[in-house]
């Protein structure tokens, strides 16, 4: 099956309850129930999620992150753009049939960004090996989506 839409496709994550049973049920992603906290110290936010859900391996993420320049868009033909500029989500149901869901949002934006990581489990107890390499960041404050059922895809 060829997928021409540009789309994400689902990943593992964790997130608080109400939120990741929503997105497990409605959108077949693979969210589960985490404790999470976030809060803004000195210009850098401080965010720290320890997964709570049984259905998932151990995992925490403890870190901070800030924007270190001003709000620009993507340029065309980048990274940033081919990372951002996603109108769909693509993820796999119960039965293991796609199922891809529309989405829409204004261009993202996005800011160059600095993060300190001290502990990022989540990526390993997906059964993924990060390079060891710099991350590429960038920052959005905030960004509103609209989203509608999902559908079968093809």
């Amino acid at each position: 099956m060829r997928l021409r839409r540009r789309s994400l496709w689902g990943r593992p994550s964790s997130e608080p309850r109400l939120e990741s049973e929503l997105c497990r049920s409605a959108f077949h992603l693979p969210y589960y129930r985490a404790r999470m906290s976030s809060g803004i110290e000195s210009g850098w936010v401080e965010y720290r999620s320890e997964r709570s859900d049984g259905r998932g391996g151990p995992a925490v993420f403890s870190g901070r992150y800030r924007p270190t320049g001003p709000i620009q868009p993507a340029a065309p033909g980048s990274l940033d753009a081919f990372l951002t500029d996603r109108m769909g989500l693509y993820a796999s149901d119960a039965d293991g049939r796609i199922q891809w869901t529309a989405i829409r949002h204004e261009p993202w934006p996005l800011q160059s960004a600095e993060a300190e990581i001290s502990r990022d489990t989540m990526a390993a107890a997906a059964g993924i090996t990060l390079p060891d390499v710099e991350p590429a960041l960038a920052f959005a404050k905030r960004l509103d989506v609209v989203a509608w059922w999902p559908r079968r895809a093809g």
